[in-house]
């Protein structure tokens, strides 16, 4: 079905992605490199693995070795009040935890010519994801679930032109990230980077 999909439709850019347990990785790379996709997703709070754990981090050789962009879930995606409650299950606040920036530190050190694009802006770990950002040039963010006032600082702090565009749809409405992203910025020229040329630059397109 995806082979389908991605082969007639131009316009849908599509990413690949592989479990670090998959016991076909190799053969799964040439396949998804065949359908001619623009990059890598690692999900690791959905998938239950450590983004930092052994299997994981051969993945993610494996993968740098296609040089396409590797696009990860990061940061704690539930704020801390809400942890100390029994409102998750057990084994959401463990899954949470399979992402969290500190993680990640292991992950950009052993791969420092990898372009990773960290989702969600590290979610409720907003402050220390813009600490990455500074320390680790080989990493893009997404917008998607901050508001304005969060994009403001990414832009101040950072630059525009390591920032894309983000829903986390259906999560988070397309609606109240377009107008994150036009609150925080201060010209036409932010909004084509962030909406538009950052993307296109980041997948190779014109």
């Amino acid at each position: 079905m995806m082979e389908e999909l991605v082969t007639q439709n131009e316009r849908l850019y599509t990413f690949g992605a592989i479990h670090p347990f998959d016991d076909s990785i190799d053969s799964k790379i040439k396949h998804y490199m065949n359908l001619h996709i623009k990059g890598w997703k690692i999900n690791p709070h959905v998938c239950g693995f450590s983004i930092d754990c052994i299997k994981s981090l051969a993945l993610i050789e494996k993968l740098s070795k296609t040089g396409l962009p590797i696009l990860c879930c990061s940061g704690v995606g539930l704020p801390q009040n809400v942890l100390l409650t029994n409102i998750p299950s057990k084994q959401t606040k463990k899954n949470v935890q399979n992402q969290r920036l500190d993680k990640y530190e292991i992950v950009l050190d052993t791969f420092p010519n990898t372009t990773f694009i960290l989702a969600h802006s590290g979610c409720f770990e907003f402050e220390r994801m813009v600490d990455l950002l500074k320390k680790h040039q080989n990493i893009y963010t997404d917008i998607s679930i901050q508001p304005a006032e969060h994009i403001k600082t990414l832009i101040k702090e950072i630059g525009y032109e390591r920032i894309l565009f983000g829903t986390d749809y259906p999560f988070v409405t397309q609606a109240f990230s377009v107008l994150s992203v036009l609150r925080a910025t201060q010209n036409e020229n932010e909004r084509i980077f962030i909406f538009s040329k950052n993307a296109k630059r980041l997948l190779n397109e014109k």
